[in-house]
């Protein structure tokens, strides 16, 4: 499955937080992986991906959930 989280309007660096059960297994941004621990992290106690956006902030993310 795939969530995907379009960022639009006046471009400003954004932290993305989404609720999620288990970490992805990729975050993409207009269509390129985005590196694990620089661009995101997952914090396992409070459920959460953490998203952080770069130079270009607007434009269409993709999470991938992890498979069980």
């Amino acid at each position: 499955k795939t969530t995907h989280i379009q960022v639009s309007g006046v471009a400003q660096r954004h932290i993305l937080r989404v609720l999620m059960d288990r970490a992805p297994s990729e975050v993409r941004f207009e269509g390129q992986s985005l590196a694990e621990g620089s661009r995101w992290r997952y914090d396992a106690a409070a459920r959460r991906l953490i998203v952080t956006s770069g130079a270009n902030p607007n434009g269409d993310y993709e999470i991938s959930a992890a498979r069980k």
